[in-house]
């Protein structure tokens, strides 16, 4: 990401990454047991959002699977030994922080609720496209790039609007996937759930 200038006046509030992730965990998980799950289609393990196929080389898949081997593969009951352990929620939160928040600059946003609503988008696709359809909201160049400019326009944005336009968007981005990508009929049936992921936040 462009390096950003911009420095942040002492004492001002800035949105803040904790409060994020506790909307991303109602979003990925609605119990101690299913932490831990296998999709059907997917290529491995998913872990407090972290998809292994996508995520290989992230740390704490070495002490999920020990889990999961030492439980025989009953995901549920390995789900929620996983979730009781600190330090290995220490290291998904740390995932979260560098790969989702702190690559965009989301601690320059001044509003809880933008960042919140970029964060979320971009851990479900990717930050970039979340700083893309961001972009076209706030009328800056959309180059998928945070710097100076873009966040100016975030923290002058009103956030109400912002928050009914970037929802909009999300729909509009997953409905192509849904239903006119070449991929839509593996993705047809997330459809409704990437829905309410984006009218939550």
């Amino acid at each position: 990401m462009r390096h950003v200038k911009q420095t942040l006046k002492k004492g001002g509030f800035m949105a803040l990454f904790n409060p994020a992730m506790d909307i991303l965990k109602t979003l990925e998980f609605n119990h101690a047991s299913n932490v831990l799950h296998h999709n059907k289609g997917e290529q491995g393990y998913t872990y407090f959002g972290i998809y292994q196929k996508a995520h290989p080389k992230w740390e704490g898949w070495k002490e999920v699977y020990k889990a999961i081997v030492q439980y025989k593969y009953r995901l549920g009951t390995a789900s929620i030994t996983l979730y009781k352990k600190r330090i290995l929620t220490e290291k998904v939160y740390a995932f979260y922080k560098k790969e989702f928040w702190d690559i965009i600059y989301l601690d320059t946003i001044k509003s809880q609720k933008i960042a919140e609503e970029i964060f979320i988008f971009g851990v479900n696709t990717n930050p970039r496209r979340a700083i893309t359809k961001a972009q076209k909201i706030v009328g800056v160049k959309v180059d998928g790039w945070i710097g100076d400019k873009t966040i100016k326009a975030l923290n002058s944005y009103d956030e109400k609007r912002f928050d009914i336009q970037f929802d909009l968007a999300e729909i509009a981005y997953y409905k192509y996937l849904a239903f006119r990508s070449r991929d839509r009929r593996r993705f047809k049936r997330f459809y409704d759930g990437w829905v309410n992921r984006a009218r939550a936040v």
